[in-house]
């Protein structure tokens, strides 16, 4: 029975969504930056660094990456693993710190980004879905 009534929320969203977890991320990376920056800044890291290489690797085996291409990038991947697993490389506090507060500020750049392009987006999604429901009857 409450369900017409959420009609009209549906459009919101992909806001909530954006927001729940740009805020998710801030916090956590805000409370890493007080607490322990340098695990912090490692973790983040060693979260995404393996997905060039992998990228590369897939992009290589395609064809499109050269091997001197895939080279450089399993350089740069060692290089930065090298520096978050060996711990006379690892950042200092004020570096960790100072790296963290640039993620934090690309955080909220990136939320302001989707909540102002959301609605260029929903209206670019319900132009698709008109198009693709008239596709059938207009043969």
């Amino acid at each position: 029975m409450a369900l017409p009534f959420l009609g009209p929320l549906v459009p919101l969203i992909p806001l909530v969504k954006v927001l729940a977890l740009g805020s998710v991320k801030f916090i956590g990376v805000g409370i890493g930056a007080a607490v322990a920056p340098v695990l912090t800044a490692n973790f983040l890291v060693g979260l995404s660094a393996g997905t060039p290489l992998k990228y590369a690797q897939f992009r290589h085996k395609k064809g499109l990456f050269t091997e001197a291409d895939l080279k450089l990038i399993e350089d740069a991947n060692n290089l930065v693993a090298d520096s978050i697993n060996n711990e006379e490389n690892h950042l200092s506090r004020s570096d960790a710190r100072e790296f963290l507060k640039e993620v934090l500020i690309a955080t909220v750049a990136g939320m302001k980004e989707s909540i102002v392009s959301l609605p260029s987006r929903m209206a670019e999604f319900s132009r698709q879905l008109i198009d693709l429901c008239k596709k059938p009857f207009s043969s």
